[in-house]
């Protein structure tokens, strides 16, 4: 078998050790990974009208997005009514399929000011 030979990094002065520390690491790691993820949560709110549609866009708004959880002001309970019981799921499916990487769980609708 051959010579293996060891590869030496640049500037290496053969005192300290060539690996890096984890606490050196990971803040960069850190803040990408939190600008990512706040991202797609500024995209899940901010998408909600284009979902929903022009009409129902102008009657809900979309103020967060927690742990999974959509949050949703409504203007009136019959729009309430129609969104929690024949809705609700079909908006789940179209944010999951639109943002697979989000962990979207639910919607959380609440009657308030919109």
């Amino acid at each position: 078998m051959g010579r293996v030979i060891k590869r030496i990094p640049k500037n290496y002065d053969g005192n300290r050790p060539t690996g890096r520390q984890i606490r050196e690491l990971l803040p960069k790691i850190l803040g990408k990974l939190s600008n990512q993820y706040h991202e797609k949560f500024y995209q899940l709110v901010w998408d909600w009208p284009s979902i929903v549609g022009e009409q129902i866009g102008k009657m809900t708004r979309a103020v967060s997005y927690e742990s999974g959880i959509l949050k949703v002001y409504v203007s009136n309970s019959t729009l309430y009514s129609l969104l929690v019981e024949h809705e609700k799921p079909r908006l789940i499916n179209i944010y999951k399929k639109k943002f697979p990487k989000a962990c979207f769980r639910d919607i959380f609708f609440k009657i308030g000011i919109v």
